[in-house]
């Protein structure tokens, strides 16, 4: 009679299987309970599962060429490691030359991280850089230097007539406006009107000016 109480669902074959902790178990149950056992013709024999943890019993002849899908995972991942250990070893050179050569010579059309990134594969491919650790540490390295401000791209600033916060807010500031909308629309008026360039970053300083030059003459 089988045991009830040592069956799990095994994740490698998608179904109930006798689990034993020992071959040794799982052999032992083998000589007692084998003639009770419909093998189909088959062998009865013990096995290891690496998904499990321990062993089961099969009558279905072992073969070499078949690999267990978890085998195959512990095998990527194993790869995996070598390789990122293998990307530590390698001596990168001094990213500098290559942040310096990228940002000084820009496109202006290139402004949005989703432009900048296919300007930077462009450049990878022109330049000869095929290592795949060198790229990405170069990518970091470049939004790094934008997100601390000591590069500024286009699109996070009032680009062509180079407008600054406080000029916006001079322009609009004695139109008559109430809520952020009619701002914005004011904005984008002046925008079309002098082909200006306004980020989400900059309109969003020009609204905390509006509010806090409206909140200053209300208060007059």
């Amino acid at each position: 009679m089988k045991p009830k109480n040592n069956r799990v669902m095994c994740p490698e074959c998608f179904r109930q299987k006798m689990l034993f902790e020992t071959q040794k178990q799982a052999d032992n149950f083998i000589k007692w309970n084998g003639e009770d056992i419909d093998t189909n013709g088959g062998e009865l024999r013990s096995y290891y599962c690496p998904a499990c943890g321990g062993y089961h019993i099969s009558s279905k002849p072992y073969r070499k060429v078949y690999e267990h899908n978890t085998e195959n995972l512990i095998k990527r991942y194993e790869k995996d490691i070598l390789l990122t250990e293998r990307a530590k070893k390698v001596e990168l050179p001094d990213l500098s030359q290559y942040t310096k050569d990228i940002l000084e010579h820009l496109p202006s059309e290139v402004n949005s991280k989703t432009k900048l990134k296919k300007h930077l594969s462009e450049y990878f491919l022109s330049n000869g850089i095929n290592n795949v650790t060198l790229q990405q540490e170069i990518r970091t390295e470049i939004y790094k230097l934008i997100k601390s401000g000591k590069y500024v791209m286009r699109t996070q600033t009032v680009c062509d007539n180079s407008l600054s916060d406080e000029e916006v807010l001079e322009l609009i500031k004695d139109k008559k406006i109430e809520d952020t909308i009619q701002l914005g629309r004011e904005i984008n008026i002046l925008r079309t009107k002098h082909n200006l360039v306004i980020s989400k970053s900059q309109f969003k300083r020009i609204t905390e000016l509006w509010y806090k030059y409206n909140f200053e003459k209300n208060n007059n």
